[in-house]
């Protein structure tokens, strides 16, 4: 799988070393869509998807706050974003540091989020 940080990081020793110990690790993967896969609740959640200069993730659902949540741990660079009729986000990830941080995202802080489908939302709209 090839790195997808930008030369000057991989340069400076920090390459993503942890894309191929995630895959010895056992990590769902698509290797041939060079895709990682991790699951929140054991329903698959995050899709990684390795490019020359970045990760593009695509978050299947979402979760209270999640726009906010991931622009403020990964920056502007990110470029979040809904998708799907606003029923997924995708970002990307340009910096082992943003790796390092998506990783701990969803292995500690999300580990028992709750996410839903925007388009099943049952709650009655107000009436006017």
């Amino acid at each position: 799988m090839k790195m997808f940080l930008p030369k000057r990081e991989q340069s400076a020793g920090q390459g993503l070393a942890t894309v191929p110990t995630q895959i010895q690790r056992g990590q769902e993967s698509r290797l041939q869509y060079r895709e990682l896969i991790w699951r929140v609740k054991k329903e698959r959640r995050f899709y990684v998807s390795a490019r020359d200069q970045y990760a593009y993730v695509w978050q299947s659902r979402r979760f209270q706050e999640d726009l906010d949540f991931w622009k403020k741990r990964l920056g502007p660079d990110a470029n979040v974003k809904e998708v799907d009729n606003e029923r997924a986000v995708r970002f990307y990830l340009r910096a082992s540091s943003d790796f390092q941080m998506f990783l701990k995202a969803i292995t500690v802080d999300l580990v028992d989020a709750d996410f839903y489908d925007p388009s099943e939302d049952t709650t009655p709209e107000p009436e006017v």
